[in-house]
Formats: C-alpha cells, sequence, structure tokens
C-alpha cells in the first residue's frame, strides 16, 4: 500500500527493532548469528544502491567514493532522484577528506588536505547529536540543564546511574517533567508516528493520574525508584540486539563511533548497557504501555498540593 522504498528495507529493523526474533542471548555465539542475519538481509539492497551509484555517475573514481560500504541501518537512509546526477555536472566537485575532515577556513573558503577551494557561500550540515549522545541525557540534547529535587541535575543522575527512565518519560526526582526518546524507548523510521504513539500514552496517564487528587489541589507527579529500575532491567535484557551496531562506521547513530566502545569496567558496562531501546518494536512498545495503563499506571506516585 505505500509505494516508497522505506517498505523494502527489510534489515532496517536491525535499529528500530522488531518481534520477529524476539530477544537475542548475549552469548558471542548467538550475537553473531544476529548480526549475520542482518547483514545477509541488507545485502540485496545495498548492493542494489551501490550498483546504481556505478549506472548513474559517469567518473568512476568519484562513483567509488560515494557508495556507502555498511550496513543501510547505521545511517538515515535518503532518497532523491535528483542527487547522484549532480556529480554529472562540470561545476560540482566531491571532495574527499578521507574521514580526516576540513584542515582550515579562512576569509576565502576551506583547505582540505593542503588544498584551498574558495567559497562564495558555505553551508554547514554537518550532523545533530546522536540520542545516546550525553548518556542519552535528553537535556543534553536540548542545550540545557535540568535540574531536580535537592539541585540534583539530570545529567548528574545519568552520569552516576546511566539513563534511568519509566518507559522512556520520567526519571525519579524529576517531578512534572516528562519527555520522549528513543533512549530506554522506541522508534520508528516514521518519527512523526514515534512521537504521537508517546504523546497519546503520556496524556491518557496524566489524566487518569490528575484525577486522583481533589478539585482544586495541584497534582505533583513523579514515578517511583522501584519502577524505573525495574525498567532499566527490562531494557537491559535487550541489549544484545543492538549489536548490530558494531559494523557501523561513525556516525549519528552510534554517536561517531562512542557505542562501538565497550568499557572494561563491569560498573560502567551496566550503565552502558541502560542506554538501550527496546528491542522488539514500535508496535511492541506501544502494547507495553498500553499494558501499564490498564494495570493502573503503578509506576507512578501522585502528591496532592494545596486546598
Amino acid at each position: 500500500m505505500v509505494g516508497d522504498y522505506w517498505t523494502s528495507l527489510r534489515a532496517y529493523c536491525a535499529s528500530v527493532g522488531s518481534p520477529r526474533w524476539g530477544y537475542i542471548q548475549p552469548t558471542p555465539e548467538k550475537i553473531g548469528e544476529h548480526v549475520g542475519r542482518f547483514m545477509r538481509l541488507d545485502m540485496p539492497s545495498t548492493e542494489f544502491v551501490r550498483g546504481r551509484v556505478n549506472e548513474i555517475v559517469k567518473d568512476a573514481a568519484v562513483a567509488e567514493k560515494l557508495k556507502g560500504w555498511y550496513p543501510s541501518w547505521c545511517k538515515r537512509p535518503t532518497f532523491h532522484d535528483g542527487y547522484l546526477d549532480l556529480f554529472n555536472k562540470e561545476h560540482v566537485h566531491l571532495v574527499d577528506t578521507e574521514g580526516r575532515g576540513v584542515d582550515a577556513a579562512n576569509e576565502r573558503g576551506l583547505v582540505v588536505a593542503g588544498t584551498e577551494y574558495p567559497l562564495d557561500v558555505l553551508i554547514l550540515s554537518t550532523g545533530f547529536d546522536g540520542p545516546a549522545s550525553g548518556h542519552g541525557n535528553p537535556a543534553f540534547r536540548a542545550g540545557y540543564e535540568l535540574v531536580g529535587k535537592g539541585g540534583r541535575t539530570l545529567s548528574a543522575k545519568w552520569k552516576e546511574q546511566g539513563p534511568t527512565t519509566l518507559h522512556a518519560a520520567s526519571s525519579n526526582g524529576f517531578p512534572n517533567c516528562f519527555w520522549q526518546s528513543p533512549i530506554q524507548g522506541s522508534s520508528g523510521a516514521n518519527y512523526t508516528y514515534s512521537i504521537e504513539t508517546w504523546t497519546d500514552h503520556l496524556v491518557a496517564v496524566l489524566k487518569e493520574l490528575t484525577s486522583r487528587v481533589e478539585e482544586g489541589q495541584r497534582p505533583i507527579v513523579e514515578n517511583t525508584v522501584e519502577a524505573e529500575e525495574v525498567w532499566a532491567g527490562e531494557i537491559m535484557r535487550h541489549g544484545a540486539y543492538l549489536a548490530g551496531f558494531m559494523p557501523c562506521t561513525p556516525g549519528y547513530i552510534t554517536s561517531e563511533g562512542a557505542l562501538a566502545v565497550l568499557p572494561t569496567d563491569q560498573a560502567e558496562m551496566m550503565k552502558k548497557a541502560r542506554l538501550g531501546t527496546w528491542s522488539l518494536g514500535l508496535e511492541s512498545f506501544s502494547e507495553a504501555l498500553k499494558k501499564a495503563r490498564e494495570e493502573g499506571n503503578k509506576g507512578y506516585q501522585v502528591t496532592p498540593v494545596g486546598a
């Protein structure tokens, strides 16, 4: 029913999750099988894309540099009928920094590998902080410090404990504060739908919780420590699924390669495991949220204030 190329990227669920394969056992053998399965699923698609580059770009050397030699789930796939054709135009040049980036910028342009490239306009589109940047702290990505009870910041809490949430939406010590994040939650290729899933859940939760106070009272809503630790433990069960990111080159989704570096300290390894997601996919995550609501939102406590 949907004709865009997303529908044929079968292996993209390596990053957004799928219930098809369940929990992956954290053993070298099972993780190897898991990663190999996705690589095999992905091969027809990536080979098709690389073949299309060869067909369209006339300069073989340029074509080779435009090919992505990594699985399709490692970076956000883009689709454009005219992009590759641009590299056949005489005034379009591809400058390969060979992974080292730009050496310098001056009033005339940019310097790469000792060669100065004069520019009239420079467009900065270098990417963004990934979901796991700043220990996955949503306040870090928003560019401000979130201060909770006793003056403790969310950054401090997550640096000490690792990401600690209930349903990727709240954290004890930060009452009446809610957010949306794939860390300890779920997401999909269509992020608008992901946001709608969280929003529908939070509206329903807050409607029920605020009904617990008397008229004229102000509700202070906060999830419990016990609930967020249980949720963190559940997320850690999903951790081995994310081994699919290990073949990825540094980029947005791996926090420029930081996620591929495994700590040697056991405590730090446990904290990093909390950076995971709900590996069974967005629909399964939505069902887990629905179950929590049907059970009465037991993970939250409400304190009435005033009147």
